[in-house]
């Protein structure tokens, strides 16, 4: 009942209802935010070509690919904390000398 296409009541009273269930049932309603909220449903034709089994090859390209983008966001972060860090380190000399 918490969906757009809800009545207005219906769906405030819904809303409140999660904020409690949120609090009593953490895990709980993650599942239900996770399954209900956010899922989605498939038509048996989506199903079926999702339960094919997908060549080696396509795996492990994709494999590769979010392997790849990975490590790139982490090199990124790892050098914005390296440049952060040696600002820090160039203000605290200005303020020293």
């Amino acid at each position: 009942r918490m969906d757009t296409h809800a009545q207005y009541e219906i769906r405030v009273f819904a809303e409140g209802m999660a904020k409690f269930v949120k609090q009593v049932a953490p895990i709980a309603y993650e599942a239900f935010e996770d399954y209900v909220l956010n899922g989605m449903y498939l038509s048996s034709i989506e199903k079926s070509v999702l339960t094919k089994k997908i060549p080696d090859h396509i795996t492990k390209e994709i494999y590769d690919d979010i392997v790849y983008r990975i490590v790139a966001s982490m090199n990124a972060t790892s050098h914005g904390l390296r440049m952060n860090y040696m600002s820090s380190i160039k203000k605290l000399e200005v303020v020293t000398v």
